[in-house]
Order: C-alpha cells, then structure tokens, then sequence
C-alpha cells in the first residue's frame, strides 16, 4: 500500500494532465496470495494474454460469485461490501476476451442451470396455483348466494396460499441502461457485468451504480418496491475498452468534476512488450477446477436464505497500516499535496483498498475461515 501514492500519478490527466506519458504499473510484480498467482498465472500463459488482465477479470468475478454475502468488517463497526467498479484499457489483440472467457463460460452455464431447475419449480407452483384458484372460484360463487362471512374468510385464506413464482437469476447484465439496472437492482439487489469489449455505462446509469457502490439506500421515488426502499444493494462492472474509449471516458469533464469516476478503478493495459500470439495450450483442467470450484462455493454460500451478511475481519496489524495509509491518502488529498488534483479519487482509495483486501481473502480462504486478513494481503 506504500507505493500506491506514487504509482497513481498514473491519474493526474483527471485534472487536464497528458495520461500518455505515464505508464502504469506492473501488476504482475506484486507478490499475490497462493491461490490468485496460481490460477491467474495459469490462465494468463494457456490463453497467452497478459496477466494484469487475467488478474483484473479474476477480482472482478470472484467479487460476481460473492454477490454482496461478505463484508470486510474494522474493530471501529465500519463494513465494506465488495462492490467493485473498473474500467480497463487495452489494444485490440491483448486477450480481453480470452481473459474474461473462463469466467464467462462459468456464470454462463451456472445461469442455464439454475434457470432450468427454477422454471421446473415454477411449472409445479402454477399447478398449484391453479388449483387453489378453482377453489376460490367455487368459494365466491357460494359467498355471493349466501354472503357468509366465513366463506369470505376462506378465500383469503385460500388467497395466501397461493406462490409467487421465483425468479430466474442474472449473474450477467448486458443492457446498460438506467431501467435496466434499476429492474435488477429491485428484483434482485445485486447487478453485475463483465464486458471483455464493451462501452463505460452511461452518465445517468454511472449515478446509480455510484449509489450502490457505496451501499446507499434507494427510495422508492427511485425504484419501486413494495416497502419504498431498496436496502443493501451490490454491484460489481467490469468492462474492458478500446484505448480511445477509455480515454474519452475517463477524460470527460462532467464525470470528473461530478466526481462518478471516483468510485472507479482504472488501468490502462501497457502491451507494448507483449507480442499478440495464439493461445499456447489448454487451460490445466485442475486449475479450471479451483476455479470453477471457489466460484460455485461462494455462489453457493451467497444464495443461503439467511439474510445476514458474513463477516471478513481484519488482523491488528494490517489495521495499523490500513488506517496509517488511508490517514496519509486523506492528507494527500488536501490542497499542495500529492493526489490533489485526483482528490475525489484519493478520498476513497481507502475503501477500494479494503474491498479488493477483502476479495483477495475470500480467493485465497474457504468459506467461513476464520482467519482474519493480513498484513501481507493488505
């Protein structure tokens, strides 16, 4: 974390600055976690693309399969969910695709299962249904002969039996329109994508991942529900761009000084010591298989009926250097200092920190670890 400062002046451009001349760091040198240099690693040499896009596409869907179940919980009571927003750079023939495709197939062919055993359930629901709608059919032609207030009791009762249908899950969004999240965010709570070559969301779109981002209710002025507030929503977006898109992204004036990118994570892939080439062999079956294995776990363990969120805690010492560093951001962020001119980015890189700490834990330990994450992972 203490050579972060340093590396973002990658972001000065936010305040009119030419981002050409800087070049971003390599992520491949940081020294990950067991699992994550494994896998990504892997994946990065059978697809032969760059394993700083491989890395960037596995946080993001580890992040996916979590779908808001985990918080990374302080000793002072505050709680991060893993909501992650990025937007990736990278040269046509870099391997966006193949480093998202793994992924992709997995949420792809979980989806079709899942939505086939639901749409089972939902054909014995609604034969069900039917019956108790014959039912109440019969009680309404005795009430209205007789006005029986017990008969009028029956059909309510008969009425509450009837089952709603269950709805069939979305790990993928691919419309990006502000109706469209706001669909999924009120019949799911959770709004997800991964784009290996797609555009940034729209400016009103942008607003309301932003919201739920940082964990902000939404009133029913904003989306309709039965009690008038979505509670708890997540979101994780991935997408990964052509240079000159995410240029004019990132560089637009009403999103910088609206302060939307603030909440976002951007790298511009830097590929040009990487040589385009077909992939050199089959992804490693047993390395597809700890993949697709902590994937289902943690999809497993976030679609547990309980409605209370686990919890991700953090050893003493990798506090300290939390609150040490996010303190020295914070200073950074005032007028003079090293990340002013990306102020309302500097002001949360604290909590970006913490969430990707978090994601990192979640890839590396089983479900319900005790372990607390440390200072090697912060």
């Amino acid at each position: 974390m203490e050579n972060l400062p340093s590396r973002l002046n990658m972001l000065s451009f936010f305040r009119g600055e030419d981002f050409r001349a800087y070049r971003a760091p390599n992520l491949c040198r940081v020294a990950y976690p067991a699992f994550t240099r494994t896998v990504v690693g892997e994946i990065a040499s059978a697809k032969a693309v760059g394993f700083d896009l491989v890395l960037l596409s596995f946080l993001a869907s580890i992040a996916v399969a979590d779908r808001g179940k985990h918080r990374v919980v302080l000793s002072n009571g505050c709680e991060n969910s893993l909501s992650l927003i990025m937007h990736v750079g990278a040269e046509s023939g870099a391997g966006k695709g193949r480093a998202l495709e793994e992924s992709l197939n997995f949420f792809r062919t979980w989806e079709k299962t899942v939505s086939q055993k639901i749409e089972e359930e939902n054909k014995a629901r609604s034969g069900k249904n039917e019956l108790i709608n014959i039912r109440i059919a019969a009680l309404k032609r005795h009430y209205a002969k007789t006005f029986d207030p017990e008969i009028a009791e029956q059909i309510l009762a008969e009425r509450a039996h009837l089952l709603e249908p269950l709805r069939c899950p979305h790990f993928l969004l691919n419309d990006v329109t502000a109706p469209a999240y706001t669909q999924e965010l009120v019949e799911h709570g959770v709004a997800t994508r991964l784009e290996s070559d797609d555009m940034p969301l729209p400016a009103e779109t942008m607003r309301l991942v932003n919201k739920a981002w940082s964990g902000e209710s939404c009133r029913r002025t904003r989306l309709t529900m039965r009690d008038g507030i979505v509670h708890d929503l997540f979101i994780v977006d991935l997408v990964m761009t052509q240079p000159e898109f995410f240029h004019r992204h990132i560089s637009d004036p009403d999103a910088v000084a609206s302060g939307r990118l603030a909440r976002t994570l951007v790298y511009l892939y830097d590929n040009a010591h990487f040589i385009p080439q077909q992939p050199a062999h089959k992804l490693n079956s047993e390395t597809r298989k700890l993949l697709y294995d902590k994937l289902s776990g943690l999809l497993r363990y976030s679609e547990m009926e309980s409605q209370t969120k686990a919890q991700v805690l953090v050893e003493r010492e990798a506090e300290d250097l939390f609150f040490k560093t996010n303190a020295l951001w914070h200073e950074q962020c005032q007028p003079g200092g090293s990340l002013y001119k990306i102020k309302d980015f500097g002001e949360r890189m604290g909590q970006h920190a913490i969430r990707l700490a978090g994601i990192l834990h979640l890839a590396e330990h089983r479900i319900g670890s005790p372990t607390k994450i440390n200072t090697e992972t912060m």
